[in-house]
C-alpha cells in the first residue's frame, strides 16, 4: 500500500484542482498485489475521507471490431469522422483494431465523437463491438500528500481502516455462525440479527432444521480457534524454496494458507504443492512468520 501511495504522490506531482487523472485499476492490481475490490475501497477512502479526487466517469482504452456483410452499406455517411476511423483502422485476421485517440487527434474532435461513431455502427449492424481495458478517471479536487512522512502516515491510516473493517467482517460471520448453530430456531436467529425478530413466533418457524430435529448445526469454533502453533517447519522452508520472494510476507503467507492474489497468479504459484499447505494454521500467526524471514 506504502508503493502505490507513492506511486500516486508521482501521478499527482504536478496536477491543479479540476485536472483529470487517469488510473488502470487492472494494471495496479498486478503491480502491487492488491485485489480489485480492495482497490475500489483504497479509492473510495482517498475520495471521501480525506477528499483528495472524485471519481468521474471512466473509459475503454482499447477498441476492436469485426465487420458484418453489411458494413459497407451502413458505414457510408462521408463524415469526418467516418473517413478517418477507415483510415487509422489496423485489420487482422479476425479482429479490426482502432486507436480511438488517435482518430480523434486527426479529426481535432473529442474522444467521445469518435466512441460514439463506433457505437452508431455497432447499432445499426455495421459491426461487432468489443470495447476492454477499463480506465478509471478522477478529478482532483485539492493537493495530493507529498513527502515521506505524509505518505507514511496515509499508507498507516489506510492500512489501520482496512484492517478493522477485516476483523468488523470476521466478528459478523462469527455472529451469524453463532446464531445457526444456537439450540434455537435458525429462522428466528436470523431475524434477530437483522433486528426482525418480532416478525417470527417466539415458539419458532416450525420449518427449519432445528425446529424439525431439535438438533443444532455443527461446527466447531474451538478447533477453528486453536490454530495457533500449528506451523509445520517442513512445510515452512518448503514455502520459501518454492518462490524467491521476500518482501511481502502477506503474500507468503497466503501461498501457505491457500489464498489467490493477483500476484500468486503472475508468480503460478495457485497450483503448486505448496498452496494451502498451511490451511490449517493461524493467518496472522504465518504473516509473522514469514515477516520475520522478509527482515533477515
Amino acid at each position: 500500500m506504502t508503493g502505490l501511495i507513492g506511486e500516486l504522490q508521482g501521478v499527482h506531482q504536478h496536477t491543479q484542482p479540476g485536472d483529470i487523472v487517469e488510473r488502470s485499476t487492472s494494471q495496479e492490481s498486478a503491480q502491487w498485489d492488491i485485489r480489485v475490490n480492495a482497490l475500489g475501497l483504497f479509492s473510495a477512502q482517498l475520495e471521501l475521507r480525506w477528499e483528495l479526487f472524485r471519481a468521474t466517469t471512466p473509459k475503454y482504452a482499447k477498441y476492436q471490431y469485426t465487420k458484418t456483410p453489411d458494413f459497407e452499406a451502413n458505414t457510408s455517411d462521408g463524415s469526418q469522422v467516418t473517413k478517418v476511423l477507415r483510415q487509422v483502422s489496423k485489420s487482422a485476421k479476425k479482429w479490426t483494431h482502432i486507436d480511438v485517440d488517435l482518430a480523434a487527434n486527426h479529426v481535432r474532435c473529442d474522444r467521445t465523437l469518435v466512441v460514439s461513431k463506433l457505437q452508431e455502427w455497432h447499432n445499426n449492424g455495421a459491426i461487432e463491438l468489443q470495447p476492454s481495458g477499463v480506465v478509471n478517471r478522477f478529478r482532483v479536487l485539492k493537493e495530493f500528500p507529498q513527502g515521506k512522512m505524509k505518505k507514511e502516515h496515509l499508507a498507516s491510516a489506510l492500512h489501520e481502516y482496512f484492517e478493522t473493517s477485516e476483523k468488523d467482517s470476521m466478528a459478523r460471520i462469527y455472529n451469524v455462525v453463532d446464531s445457526i448453530t444456537a439450540r434455537a430456531c435458525l429462522s428466528r436467529g436470523l431475524a434477530r440479527y437483522f433486528g426482525d425478530e418480532k416478525t417470527m413466533p417466539t415458539a419458532g418457524c416450525g420449518h427449519c432444521s432445528f425446529c424439525i430435529t431439535r438438533k443444532p448445526v455443527s461446527f466447531d469454533r474451538e478447533q477453528n480457534r486453536s490454530r495457533l502453533g500449528r506451523i509445520d517447519e517442513k512445510k515452512f522452508k518448503a514455502i520459501l524454496a518454492a518462490t524467491m520472494v521476500r518482501d511481502d510476507p502477506r503474500f507468503l503467507a497466503r501461498i501457505a494458507f491457500g489464498m489467490s492474489s493477483p500476484r500468486v497468479t503472475k508468480e503460478k504459484l495457485g497450483k503448486h504443492e505448496v498452496f494451502g499447505s498451511m490451511d490449517g494454521c493461524d493467518f496472522e500467526e504465518l504473516v509473522e512468520r514469514f515477516r520475520q524471514v522478509c527482515r533477515s
